[in-house]
Protein backbone atom coordinates (compact mmCIF):
# COMPACT_ATOMS: atom_id res chain seq x y z
CA UNK A 1 0.00 0.00 0.00
CA UNK A 2 1.55 3.46 -1.01
CA UNK A 3 1.90 6.05 1.73
CA UNK A 4 -0.07 9.08 1.46
CA UNK A 5 0.99 12.29 1.47
CA UNK A 6 -0.91 15.13 2.78
CA UNK A 7 -2.57 17.79 -0.09
CA UNK A 8 -1.39 21.20 1.31
CA UNK A 9 -3.91 23.77 1.38
CA UNK A 10 -2.72 26.80 -0.26
CA UNK A 11 -2.43 29.87 1.63
CA UNK A 12 -3.41 27.94 4.96
CA UNK A 13 -0.47 25.75 5.04
CA UNK A 14 3.13 27.21 6.50
CA UNK A 15 4.83 27.55 3.15
CA UNK A 16 1.91 29.47 1.62
CA UNK A 17 1.63 31.88 4.65
CA UNK A 18 5.42 32.04 4.67
CA UNK A 19 4.89 32.54 0.78
CA UNK A 20 2.15 35.86 1.61
CA UNK A 21 5.02 36.94 4.39
CA UNK A 22 7.84 36.74 1.53
CA UNK A 23 5.88 38.48 -0.79
CA UNK A 24 4.74 41.29 1.71
CA UNK A 25 8.55 41.64 2.18
CA UNK A 26 9.54 42.35 -0.57
CA UNK A 27 7.49 45.35 -0.93
CA UNK A 28 9.24 46.71 1.79
CA UNK A 29 10.42 49.97 1.46
CA UNK A 30 14.87 49.54 2.63
CA UNK A 31 15.76 52.51 4.41
CA UNK A 32 19.54 52.08 3.87
CA UNK A 33 21.77 53.54 1.75
CA UNK A 34 22.60 51.05 -1.11
CA UNK A 35 26.25 50.91 -0.42
CA UNK A 36 25.81 49.65 2.91
CA UNK A 37 23.59 46.48 2.29
CA UNK A 38 25.45 43.08 2.64
CA UNK A 39 21.85 41.83 2.93
CA UNK A 40 18.72 41.55 1.01
CA UNK A 41 15.93 43.44 3.34
CA UNK A 42 13.62 40.47 2.39
CA UNK A 43 16.29 38.01 3.27
CA UNK A 44 17.05 39.61 6.96
CA UNK A 45 12.81 39.73 7.59
CA UNK A 46 12.46 36.35 6.36
CA UNK A 47 15.42 35.30 9.12
CA UNK A 48 13.68 36.74 11.49
CA UNK A 49 10.54 35.47 10.66
CA UNK A 50 12.86 31.95 10.61
CA UNK A 51 13.58 32.51 14.11
CA UNK A 52 10.51 33.28 15.78
CA UNK A 53 8.82 30.11 13.87
CA UNK A 54 11.33 27.99 14.54
CA UNK A 55 11.52 29.48 18.23
CA UNK A 56 15.32 30.41 19.25
CA UNK A 57 15.75 31.49 22.13
CA UNK A 58 17.83 34.59 20.75
CA UNK A 59 19.14 36.25 17.28
CA UNK A 60 22.66 34.96 18.15
CA UNK A 61 21.34 31.31 18.80
CA UNK A 62 19.73 31.67 15.83
CA UNK A 63 22.82 33.13 14.18
CA UNK A 64 25.07 30.30 15.01
CA UNK A 65 23.02 27.32 14.20
CA UNK A 66 21.82 28.93 10.98
CA UNK A 67 25.40 28.84 9.99
CA UNK A 68 26.46 25.39 11.51
CA UNK A 69 23.67 23.07 11.48
CA UNK A 70 22.97 21.79 7.84
CA UNK A 71 19.33 20.95 8.00
CA UNK A 72 18.51 24.75 9.18
CA UNK A 73 20.38 25.40 6.35
CA UNK A 74 18.46 23.81 4.05
CA UNK A 75 15.60 24.88 5.78
CA UNK A 76 16.02 28.24 5.57
CA UNK A 77 16.79 28.05 1.73
CA UNK A 78 13.88 26.33 0.45
CA UNK A 79 10.76 26.94 3.08
CA UNK A 80 11.68 30.22 3.83
CA UNK A 81 13.81 31.26 0.69
CA UNK A 82 16.86 32.78 2.08
CA UNK A 83 19.79 33.40 -0.48
CA UNK A 84 21.63 34.71 2.86
CA UNK A 85 21.33 34.44 6.39
CA UNK A 86 22.32 37.64 8.10
CA UNK A 87 24.41 37.56 11.07
CA UNK A 88 22.60 38.65 14.98
CA UNK A 89 24.34 41.93 14.32
CA UNK A 90 23.13 43.06 11.22
CA UNK A 91 19.69 41.53 11.39
CA UNK A 92 19.00 43.92 14.49
CA UNK A 93 20.49 46.63 11.87
CA UNK A 94 18.27 45.93 9.08
CA UNK A 95 14.77 44.62 11.15
CA UNK A 96 14.70 47.27 13.72
CA UNK A 97 14.48 50.67 11.48
CA UNK A 98 11.43 48.83 9.50
CA UNK A 99 8.05 49.39 11.18
CA UNK A 100 6.51 46.32 8.90
CA UNK A 101 3.26 45.67 12.10
CA UNK A 102 0.66 46.59 9.41
CA UNK A 103 1.68 44.28 7.04
CA UNK A 104 1.68 41.60 9.26
CA UNK A 105 -1.63 42.60 10.37
CA UNK A 106 -2.82 42.57 6.85
CA UNK A 107 -1.80 39.06 6.38
CA UNK A 108 -3.40 37.64 9.52
CA UNK A 109 -6.47 39.39 8.36
CA UNK A 110 -6.12 37.41 5.23
CA UNK A 111 -5.69 34.28 6.97
CA UNK A 112 -8.84 34.93 8.85
CA UNK A 113 -11.16 35.38 5.94
CA UNK A 114 -9.75 32.26 4.33
CA UNK A 115 -10.44 30.48 7.61
CA UNK A 116 -13.75 32.34 8.33
CA UNK A 117 -13.06 33.17 11.66
CA UNK A 118 -14.21 36.06 13.30
CA UNK A 119 -11.48 38.38 15.44
CA UNK A 120 -13.98 37.62 18.61
CA UNK A 121 -13.75 34.27 17.94
CA UNK A 122 -10.02 33.82 18.44
CA UNK A 123 -10.02 34.79 22.11
CA UNK A 124 -12.66 31.85 23.04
Amino acid sequence: MAAVTPRLRGELSTPGLIGLLRKAFTQVADPRRAASVEHALPDALGAALAMFHLKFPSMLSFDTEAHADPHLIHSLRHLYRLDSVPSDTQSRRCVQPVLALRRGVRIFSHRRRLLGVEPGDLLA
